[in-house]
C-alpha cells in the first residue's frame, strides 16, 4: 500500500534559474529627484571645491558609512534582490541615501564652520572700514549689524552658502589691500613720510613741502583712518595692488560676485582723484593717470573668467521666468521687480525664503501693475546715494582749490594750518570756521564723516557693485530672487545706517558742544575773537534735548539690533531639518516647497503625507517632472504600479528626455508582465542619449543603465547579437564611476547565449580587472565552466567564493544550490536553496527550488510549507500548483492536493503529469472507500 502511493506521485520537477537570474540580475530602484536649483556646468568655481567637493564627499561617505553607495550601474554594488514576478507586498518606507549620509556628515559641523567663516567675514570688513577711516562706533555699529542680519542666514547655515563666504572674506582682503594701494598712490612713499614723522592719519608735518593738491588731500577729506593696524607690512603701492588682484582673483575662485573686490576699489580710487584734482587740471588725465593699473588688473580677472567659461549658463523658466518673458516691457519691469524684492530683503526681512523660483515672485506686465512702486522706490534711493557720492567728491574738489588759494596767498603758517586740518572744510565764498586742535586728529573725529566723500561712495558702491553680477543686466541668471548674493551688498547697507545714525548722533549735539564766551585759539581775520554769549537757562534745555535725543537714539539701536538678531534665531530654526526648511517656505514657493517637503517625508516612512504634499505641488504647478515621477516611484513602492505608470508617463509629458522615468517606467511594465512594452519605453529611453539634462552625469548614468536592461532583455530574448550591440554602446557613453564591471559581466552572457566561450571569458576577465569582488562575474564565471561539463569542481569553488563574498546575495545560493542539484548532492542543496529562500522572501524560484531539495532529502512536510510559498508568490504557475498537490498527495491531505491538481488543468488543461496524477489520487481515494 505504502508503495502504491508512492509511486503514484508523478515526478515532482525542479524550476532552473533563469539566463538573467544567472547573470545575477539586481534590481535598484532610482533616488528621487530634489526639485532645486543646480549649479550649472559653466560656473568654474575651482577655489570652491576643496571645502565641499562631490567626490571627497563620497569618498568620506563610504568610509564613515560603509552601506552609502553610488550608483553605478544595475549591478555596480553588492547585488540586490532580483525583480520579483509579482508586485511587493506594501512597504513601510522607500530606501533612502539619507540616514547614511546623515551618519557620515553631521550638519553641526559644517554649521560651525560657517559662523566662523561668517565671523572672519565680519572682522575683515569691520578692517576694511577702519581702513577707509570710519570711526570706532560708526565701524561698531556696521559690523554688528552685518554680524545679526537675518538675511545671511542662507550663507550660514547652508553649506551650499560657503561660495558666499570664502568669496566674501577673499573680497575683504582684497579691498583692503586695494585701499594700502590707493594710501601710497595718494601720498607717494607714505610708509617713509610717516616713519619721518607723519600722524596716525597719515598727515604731513608741515616741514615737508609738496605740491599743493597732493598736501591738501588729508584736508579734503582722505582720512584713511588706523592704515597700520590691520597691517605692519611695508611694501611699495605695486605690491599691495598685486595682493589686491590676486586676493580677488582668489574670490571670484569662490564665486563670480568676488571679482566685485577691484571694481569697489576702482570706484573709490575713482572718487579720491576727482575729490583731490583742482579745478585747474585736467581730471580726465589724472583719471587715467591713477586708474590704469587697477583697469588692467580687472580685465585679466575677467579674461581668466571668460576664458574658463566662455559660454553663459542656460536655465529653465522655472528657473527665472523673467528672463523667458517674451516680452521686452514684461523682462525688464520683471528684472526690476526682483531688484526690488532684494532691496526689501535687506531692509525688511520679515519674509524669506530658501527658493524664490517658479512664481513666487509674480512678472510684471504692465506699467501700470502696483509693483513698479516698489522697484522706482529703489531706483530713486539707489540713485539719490550715487548722486549725493557723486556731489561731496565734486564739492571737495572745490575745497582743494580753495586749499590752493590758501597756500598762494597767504602766509606758510596758514598753509600749515590748512595741510594739518586746522580750519572746517567750507566753500570758498563761506564762512570760514573757528580752528581747532593743532592735530588733524581732531578733523578725524567722528564729526567729520559726513564731508569725507570717500565713506559715502565706499557704501554706495559696496551696495550697488557686488550686486551687479546676479543682477540679470549683463547675463541672464538662474534665479530671480537669491538671498544669498545678498552677502556682499549688506555690507553697503550695514555701513549707510551706521554712518547715518552717527551723523544724527552729532547732529543732536551735546552739553560740551556749547561754551558761552569761548576765545579762539588763534584770531582770524574774519571770525570773531568771541562768541556770543548764551543764557543758561537756554543751555540747560539744549543739553537736556542732546541727552534724550542721544538716548532715544541708542535705545532704537539696540532694539534694531535686538529685533534682527531675534530674526535670525527664528530663521536658523528654519534651517535645523529639512522639512522645517521646506514648511517654511509653503507660504512663499508652494509647488517647490511641496515637493522638497513630499520627498523628505517620503524618505521617513510618511508617505501618505508625502503623497499629499506632491499632489499639492502638482496642483500648483502641473508640469513638474521631477515632482510627478518622485510620486510615481512613492506608489510603485506601494504596489501601485498602474498609478505609477500614469506619473512616470505624466512626467515624460512634461520632459520626454527624462530617463530616469523611462527606466522606472519600464521596471514597472516588467513587473507586470507587459515585457514588449518595456523594451519600447527602454528604446525611447536610448534615444534620449543627446538630449539637455540639468544633471548631465545622472542622464548619462540613467540612459547607459537603459541600455544595460535593453541588452538584458534582448538576451532572455534570444538575441544575444543585439545584447552585444547595445553594451558596445554603453561601454562608450558611461559616466566617470559608473560600474563598467556590470557591462562586461552582460556581455560575457550574451557571449554565451551565442556560444562563444573565448569571448565570455575575455569579458569576464575584463570585469574582474575592475572589480575582482564582482558576484555576478563570478556566478557568470560559474556558469561558463559548467558548459563545459568537466570542469565542475572548478565551477564549485567559483560559486563557493561568490558566496564567501556576498553571504547574504540570494543569487550566489542558488546558483550553488542549483549545481548541488545536478550533482545529486541533495542535502548540501537543500542548504544552499533554504539560504536564498530565507534571504530572499518574493522569489518563486527560490522557494520552489527549496521545496523540491526538501521533498528529494525526504523532508514532505518541510517541503509542503515552501511549496505553499510558491503558490503565493505566483498563482498562475501549473508547475507551483501540480507539485503541491502532489506533495499533499504524499502527505495524505488528499482533498486539498485534488483541489490544486484541478487548479494546474484549468491554467493547463490536458496536462499529462496532472492528469495522471489525479488519476492515481482518484484510484486511491477509491481503494481507501473515500468520497
Amino acid at each position: 500500500m505504502e508503495e502504491a502511493e508512492s509511486s503514484g506521485v508523478g515526478d515532482i520537477g525542479k524550476q532552473g534559474v533563469s539566463a538573467g537570474q544567472r547573470a545575477g540580475r539586481s534590481r535598484q530602484t532610482l533616488g528621487r529627484v530634489w526639485v532645486r536649483r543646480e549649479r550649472p556646468a559653466c560656473s568654474a568655481r575651482p577655489l570652491l571645491t576643496p571645502p565641499f567637493p562631490r567626490r571627497m564627499n563620497a569618498a568620506a561617505a563610504r568610509a564613515l558609512a560603509p552601506d552609502y553607495e553610488l550608483g553605478g550601474g544595475e549591478s555596480g554594488g553588492a547585488p540586490a534582490v532580483p525583480a520579483p514576478a509579482v508586485p511587493p507586498a506594501p512597504a513601510p518606507t522607500v530606501p533612502s541615501l539619507a540616514p547614511s549620509l546623515n551618519a557620515a556628515f553631521p550638519a553641526s559641523s559644517f554649521h560651525a564652520v560657517n559662523v566662523l567663516l561668517h565671523a572672519a567675514v565680519t572682522a575683515a570688513f569691520v578692517g576694511v572700514l577702519q581702513c577707509v577711516g570710519v570711526g570706532p562706533w560708526a565701524c561698531l555699529g556696521a559690523g554688528s549689524l552685518f554680524a545679526a542680519h537675518p538675511v545671511h542666514v542662507e550663507a550660514v547655515a547652508g553649506v551650499v552658502g560657503r561660495a558666499e563666504l570664502l568669496a566674501a572674506l577673499a573680497f575683504c582682503l582684497a579691498l583692503a589691500a586695494y585701499t594700502k594701494y590707493l594710501r601710497g598712490r595718494a601720498t607717494g612713499r607714505a610708509w617713509a613720510r610717516r616713519a619721518g614723522g607723519a600722524c596716525a592719519h597719515g598727515c604731513l608735518r608741515a616741514e615737508e613741502s609738496l605740491a599743493a593738491h597732493k598736501a591738501l588731500s588729508c584736508s579734503s577729506g582722505f582720512s584713511w583712518g588706523a592704515g597700520e593696524s590691520w597691517c605692519q607690512l611695508q611694501l611699495p603701492a605695486w605690491a599691495w595692488l598685486a595682493l589686491s588682484v590676486g586676493g580677488a582673483g582668489v574670490a571670484m575662485a569662490c564665486k563670480e560676485q568676488g571679482v566685485t573686490a577691484l571694481g569697489v576699489g576702482l570706484l573709490l580710487h575713482a572718487a579720491a582723484v576727482v575729490s583731490g584734482t583742482p579745478r585747474n587740471k585736467s581730471l580726465v588725465h589724472a583719471l587715467i593717470r591713477e586708474l590704469w593699473p587697477g583697469c588692467v588688473g580687472s580685465a585679466m580677472l575677467l579674461w581668466a573668467r571668460v576664458s574658463l567659461a566662455p559660454h553663459t549658463p542656460s536655465f529653465t523658466p522655472a528657473d527665472n521666468p523673467a528672463a523667458h518673458a517674451p516680452s521686452l516691457l514684461t523682462r525688464t519691469l520683471s528684472i526690476a521687480r526682483g531688484w526690488a524684492v532684494h532691496g526689501r530683503l535687506l531692509v525688511w526681512p520679515a519674509t524669506l525664503s530658501f527658493d524664490w523660483s517658479m512664481g513666487a515672485v509674480p512678472l510684471v506686465t504692465s506699467l501700470g501693475d502696483a509693483a513698479n512702486l516698489e522697484t522706482a522706490a529703489l531706483l530713486a534711493v539707489v540713485a539719490a546715494g550715487g548722486a549725493s557720492a557723486a556731489a561731496a567728491c565734486w564739492r571737495a574738489r572745490s575745497r582743494v582749490a580753495y586749499f590752493t588759494k590758501l597756500y598762494t596767498y597767504h602766509s606758510h603758517h596758514a598753509y600749515h594750518d590748512v595741510l594739518n586740518n586746522n580750519v572746517q572744510h567750507g566753500d570758498v565764498d563761506g564762512a570760514l570756521p573757528a580752528p581747532t586742535a593743532p592735530c588733524c586728529a581732531a578733523s578725524h573725529s567722528a564729526a567729520w564723516w559726513h564731508s569725507n566723500p570717500l565713506l559715502l561712495v565706499l557704501a554706495w558702491a559696496l551696495l550697488v557693485v557686488p550686486f551687479l553680477p546676479a543682477s540679470n543686466l549683463a547675463a541672464y541668471v538662474g534665479f530671480v530672487v537669491a538671498e544669498r548674493v545678498l552677502y556682499l551688498p549688506s555690507m553697503g547697507a550695514c555701513l549707510l545706517v551706521a554712518l547715518g545714525c552717527q551723523s544724527l548722533w552729532h547732529r543732536l549735539g551735546s552739553c560740551k558742544s556749547h561754551r558761552t564766551g569761548t576765545p579762539a585759539t588763534a584770531p582770524h581775520p574774519l571770525t570773531p575773537a568771541f562768541r556770543p554769549t548764551e543764557p543758561r537757562s537756554t543751555k540747560s534745555r539744549r543739553c537736556l534735548r542732546a541727552r534724550r535725543g542721544r538716548l532715544a537714539l541708542a535705545g532704537t539701536w539696540v532694539f534694531l539690533l535686538l529685533l534682527l538678531s531675534a530674526r535670525t534665531w527664528r530663521r536658523n530654526q528654519d534651517w535645523a531639518s529639512d522639512e522645517t526648511l521646506y514648511r517654511s517656505g509653503v507660504h512663499i514657493n508652494p509647488p517647490k516647497a511641496l515637493a522638497n517637503l513630499g520627498v523628505v517625508l517620503s524618505e521617513q516612512g510618511r508617505l501618505r503625507e508625502a503623497e499629499t504634499a506632491y499632489r499639492g505641488a502638482l496642483d500648483h504647478a502641473p508640469t513638474m517632472a521631477d515632482t510627478h515621477f518622485n510620486l510615481g516611484l512613492l506608489l510603485a513602492s506601494t504596489g501601485r504600479l498602474e498609478e505609477a505608470m500614469a506619473s512616470y508617463r505624466a512626467a515624460l509629458r512634461c520632459r520626454p528626455w527624462l530617463a530616469q522615468a523611462h527606466l522606472e517606467l519600464a521596471q514597472a511594465l516588467q513587473q507586470m508582465e507587459r515585457h514588449d512594452e518595456a523594451i519600447r519605453v527602454l528604446e525611447l529611453c536610448r534615444g534620449a542619449g543627446s538630449a539637455p539634462a540639468r544633471d548631465g552625469w545622472t542622464h548619462a548614468w540613467a540612459v547607459t543603465t537603459c541600455r544595460q536592461r535593453l541588452a538584458r532583455a534582448h538576451i532572455v530574448g534570444g538575441r544575444p547579437h543585439a545584447a552585444l550591440e547595445e553594451i558596445s554602446v554603453a561601454l562608450g557613453s558611461a559616466p566617470d564611476g559608473y560600474g563598467v564591471h556590470a557591462l562586461h559581466t552582460l556581455a560575457a552572457e550574451a557571449h554565451l547565449e551565442a556560444g562563444e566561450h573565448a569571448e565570455a571569458q575575455a569579458a569576464l576577465s575584463r570585469a574582474l580587472t575592475a572589480h575582482p569582488h564582482h558576484v555576478p562575474a563570478h556566478l557568470a564565471f560559474s556558469r561558463m565552466l559548467q558548459a563545459n561539463g568537466s570542469r565542475v569542481e572548478e565551477a564549485e569553488q567559483w560559486l563557493r567564493r561568490a558566496v564567501a563574498l556576498a553571504p547574504n546575495d540570494p543569487h550566489a545560493h542558488k546558483h550553488l544550490g542549483q549545481l548541488l542539484l545536478e550533482t545529486d548532492r541533495v542535502e548540501e542543496a537543500v542548504g544552499a536553496w533554504l539560504r536564498a529562500a530565507l534571504l530572499d522572501p518574493t522569489d518563486h524560484t527560490a522557494a520552489f527550488n527549496a521545496a523540491t531539495a526538501l521533498r528529494l532529502a525526504g523532508r514532505n512536510q518541510h517541503a509542503e510549507t515552501f511549496y505553499r510559498r510558491a503558490v503565493q508568490l505566483m498563482p498562475k504557475d501549473v508547475a507551483s500548483h501540480r507539485n503541491l498537490g502532489a506533495i499533499l498527495h504524499l502527505n495524505g491531505k488528499l482533498d486539498e492536493a485534488r483541489r490544486h491538481y484541478h487548479e494546474a488543468l484549468s491554467l493547463a488543461p490536458g496536462d499529462p503529469q496532472t492528469t495522471t496524477n489525479l488519476e492515481r489520487l482518484s484510484a486511491l481515494v477509491s481503494k481507501k472507500g473515500l468520497s
